[in-house]
């Protein structure tokens, strides 16, 4: 039997957070979806942006990059990481180890390196 969720959550409800998230700090889309756990320091409280992650046409396919890159220099940047934030994101990374663990004893492919997969 599975356990229960440990923010008795659908994990669907995080995505107005999500896009929440990425408005209240200015983030691109591929800004955002190119958010990894590494760069987000809980102990210092930043966040780091250095990653993207968009959509590109290749050989007439459209496919996913991530680049480990920023669109413009000035791009690259730090910010610091509010209260309510850095709590709502604790949250979901105990939510998305949680998912990785059901993930893995089903067999299941589990990637639990970017923030988030949609927004």
């Amino acid at each position: 039997m599975n356990q229960p969720n440990p923010e008795n959550r659908n994990p669907a409800d995080y995505l107005a957070e999500r896009k929440g998230f990425a408005l209240a700090y200015g983030l691109r889309r591929s800004e955002a979806l190119g958010l990894r756990w590494d760069a987000i320091d809980f102990e210092r409280n930043t966040i780091t942006i250095r990653h993207i992650v968009t959509n590109a046409k290749i050989d007439g396919k459209y496919e996913i990059v991530r680049e480990d890159r920023a669109k413009t220099k000035s791009s690259l940047r730090s910010l610091p990481l509010v209260d309510n934030i850095r709590e709502k994101l604790l949250a979901l990374k105990k939510l998305m180890i949680w998912m990785c663990a059901i993930s893995l004893r089903q067999n299941s492919r589990c990637s639990s390196t970017s923030v988030f997969t949609t927004i």
